[in-house]
């Protein structure tokens, strides 16, 4: 059944492409709070170059280009392992397997750190920053969730496939 194959495929690369979605929604969301913090009436000692950022903006960049990072990295090698079990049919599974959940292990403290928003948590004394940020950008975290998710499912429908070969 070719179907578990594709499935597994198709839920392994939209895990992936999910986490530079993460990336871009939230540097528009930095921008934006960026901009906010510019126009406040907070700001003292003058504002920084418009190709700069704040601390606060940088600070955040730098956490979310991070977890961009981690992500894509676990992502890309569940994807490795999916085609190795694909191409192994059997041989080697249970070490692929294995090596899969060691890998993903990682994104338990990526999607910790995704949770976790030092300017709503009050870290930082930026609350024009805060006011500009969209509403939407608290739910950006979940993108990585259903990443993790999807890339786990497509692993578990390629498993199977790799282990009968009827659904293939």
């Amino acid at each position: 059944m070719v179907i578990s194959v594709r499935k597994g495929l198709v839920m392994l690369a939209l895990g992936l492409a999910l986490v530079p979605v993460y990336a871009a929604l939230n540097y528009v969301a930095i921008q934006m709070g960026e901009e906010a913090l510019r126009r406040g009436p907070e700001w003292e000692g003058g504002v920084p170059p418009s190709d700069e950022m704040s601390f606060v903006a940088a600070n955040a960049w730098m956490m979310t280009w991070w977890i961009t990072l981690g992500a894509g990295l676990v992502g890309v090698a569940l994807i490795v392992i999916g085609a190795l079990l694909l191409r192994l049919r059997g041989r080697g599974r249970t070490g692929l397997l294995t090596a899969a959940w060691v890998i993903a292990v990682p994104y338990l403290p990526i999607l910790a750190l995704a949770l976790f928003n030092p300017v709503r948590a009050g870290i930082f004394d930026a609350p024009g920053y805060e006011a500009g940020l969209p509403w939407w950008q608290s739910a950006t975290r979940f993108l990585l969730m259903a990443a993790a998710w999807a890339q786990a499912m497509g692993l578990t429908w390629l498993a199977r496939a790799s282990a009968n070969p009827s659904h293939r």
